[in-house]
C-alpha cells in the first residue's frame, strides 16, 4: 500500500507594498492623462484631422451601402453579330437593312470609321440629311486623323449644296493624304458647286487618274460633264463607269448615281425605256433611294405618260422621306393627271410647308383650289407668292424667269381677281408650269 505522506505547512509569504503590475498603471495613467490635457490645449490644431478622418469614414460607408443597393450593372451588347449582319447585307446592296443594323450598335463602335461612313451615305440617300450631316461629323469625331472620315464630311456638305463647307473638309483630307482620291472628288464637287468649273475639271481628273477603279472621280466628272459642260454622251459614259464601280463600293450611292444614267437617257438619248429600266434593276437590290424613286416618277410622267405607276414609285419616295418638296410636288402632278384633286392639294400644300423653291408649285396648288371648291378665295394668296417668286429679283425660286410660267400666273390672277372662274381650268402649255423634269433643285438625281 502506498502511504501518503502529508505536506509540510509553511505558512504564506508577505508581498511588497509596491508591485511591478501596480507600477505600469501608474504610468499608463500618468501618461494619458497628459496627452490628454496636450490634446485638449492643442485641440483647434487637431479638430480638422479629426474631421477629415470622420467625413472619410462616413463616405466609406455610404459608397458601401449605395454599392451593396444598386442594381447589378447591364451588360453592353456585343455588336459583332450586327456588324456581320450589316457587312452582308451592304455587300448584297441591301442598304436599308445594312442601315437598321448598324443604327443598333453604332454607340458600341464610337471609332469605327467605316461604319459611320457607310451610315453617312445611306442616310444621304434617304433624305435624313439633317441625321446624315450629323453622322459625317461623327465619322471625323470617330478618328480625326483619317482622311476618309474628312472626305466623308465634304461629301455630306455637297450633297446639301454647302459647298464652302466641302472644300474646307476635303481640304482637310488631303492636307492627311494628299493621295485620297476621294478627297479629290468631293473637291471637285465643291469646286462645281462655287462655279469654278477649270478647277473642278482639274480635281475629277486627279481622282481619276490616282484611284481609276474607283467610283467617285468619274461620279462627279459625269455631273460636271452634264449639268456644266452640256458633253452629254461623255456623261453618260461616266455614269455608268461610276455606277459599275458603286455597285460594289458603295450600293447607296449606286442608286443616285443610277438617277443620273436614267436622267441622261430620258432628256438626251430619248430612250425612256432604257431609263426606267436602269431605275427599276437598282431598285430591285434599294428600293429605298429617294433620288433613284424621284426619277423613276418623273420619267414615268413625262416621257410614258404612266401616271400611276408614277404614283406608287413617289408615294413610296414620300414614305422615306416625307419632307422632300421634289417627291411631294411630283406626286402631287400625278395625282392630279389621276384627277384626285384632294390628294393632289394636299401634296402640293405639303410640297409649300417642306419649303419648296418651285414658284409652279403654288401654281398648282391654286388650280386645285379652283377645281376642288370652284372659287379663288383660297387660291390669290399662293398665286400671289408664287408669281413673286416666278419673276426675276423678288422672291427666291429654282424656276424663276420663266416667261410662260410668269404669263401662266398673270393671267390666272387677273381672273380671279375678276371673281370669273371658267368652268374648265386649262392646263398650260408649251412651258414649266405643267410636267417637268429638268429641275433637280436639293441635288435630287445628282
Amino acid at each position: 500500500m502506498y502511504i501518503r505522506t502529508p505536506k509540510r505547512y509553511r505558512g504564506r509569504s508577505q508581498r511588497g507594498m509596491i508591485s511591478c503590475g501596480r507600477i505600469l498603471i501608474s504610468m499608463t495613467m500618468l501618461v494619458l492623462i497628459v496627452a490628454g490635457i496636450g490634446i485638449y490645449q492643442n485641440r483647434s490644431l487637431i479638430q480638422p484631422y479629426v474631421d477629415t478622418f470622420a467625413s472619410t469614414a462616413m463616405f466609406d460607408v455610404n459608397s458601401r451601402v449605395s454599392t451593396a443597393q444598386a442594381p447589378l450593372p447591364t451588360a453592353t451588347p456585343d455588336p459583332s453579330l450586327n456588324l456581320v449582319t450589316g457587312a452582308n447585307a451592304w455587300d448584297r446592296g441591301d442598304v436599308s437593312t445594312a442601315l437598321l443594323a448598324y443604327e443598333q450598335i453604332i454607340g458600341g463602335v464610337p471609332n469605327d470609321v467605316q461604319v459611320h461612313e457607310r451610315m453617312t451615305t445611306a442616310l444621304l440617300t434617304r433624305g435624313q440629311t439633317e441625321e446624315a450631316l450629323q453622322m459625317a461629323e461623327n465619322t471625323v469625331t470617330a478618328d480625326p486623323f483619317d482622311s476618309d472620315a474628312w472626305a466623308t464630311l465634304a461629301l455630306a456638305h455637297a450633297f446639301e449644296d454647302e459647298y464652302a463647307e466641302a472644300l474646307v473638309a476635303a481640304n482637310q483630307a488631303i492636307e492627311i493624304d494628299s493621295e485620297n482620291s476621294r478627297a479629290y472628288a468631293y473637291l471637285a464637287w465643291a469646286y462645281y458647286g462655287l462655279d469654278q468649273i477649270s478647277l473642278a475639271q482639274s480635281n475629277a481628273e486627279t481622282a481619276i487618274r490616282l484611284a481609276p477603279d474607283q467610283f467617285e472621280g468619274y461620279w462627279i466628272r459625269a455631273i460636271i460633264r452634264e449639268i456644266a459642260l452640256f458633253r452629254f454622251a461623255e456623261s453618260l459614259t461616266d455614269f455608268q463607269t461610276a455606277y459599275d464601280y458603286a455597285k460594289e463600293q458603295d450600293p447607296a450611292l449606286a442608286g443616285t448615281i443610277a438617277a443620273g444614267i436614267a436622267r441622261n437617257y430620258a432628256l438626251y438619248q430619248f430612250d425612256a425605256d432604257t431609263a426606267v429600266n436602269v431605275l427599276e434593276e437598282n431598285r430591285a437590290s434599294d428600293p429605298d433611294n429617294v433620288d433613284a424613286l424621284y426619277w423613276l416618277g418623273a420619267v414615268q410622267i413625262n416621257q410614258r405618260g404612266d401616271y400611276a405607276q408614277a404614283q406608287e414609285a413617289l408615294e413610296d419616295c414620300v414614305r422615306i422621306a416625307p419632307q422632300n418638296p421634289n417627291c411631294l410636288y411630283l406626286l402631287g402632278r400625278a395625282q392630279a393627271r389621276l384627277e384626285n384633286t384632294s390628294g393632289a392639294l394636299d401634296s402640293f400644300q405639303k410640297a409649300i410647308d417642306a419649303g419648296t423653291q418651285q414658284a409652279r408649285a403654288y401654281w398648282w396648288a391654286a388650280e386645285m383650289y379652283i377645281r376642288g371648291e370652284g372659287t379663288c378665295t383660297e387660291a390669290v394668296p399662293l398665286l400671289e407668292i408664287g408669281f413673286r417668286m416666278a419673276i426675276p429679283g423678288d422672291l427666291p425660286a429654282s424656276d424663276e424667269g420663266n416667261d410662260t410660267l410668269i404669263s401662266d400666273f398673270r393671267a390666272r390672277l387677273q381672273t380671279c381677281r375678276v371673281g370669273i372662274v371658267p368652268i374648265e381650268t386649262p392646263t398650260p402649255e408649251g412651258g414649266d408650269t405643267g410636267d417637268e423634269t429638268t429641275d433637280t433643285a436639293d441635288n435630287t438625281g445628282q
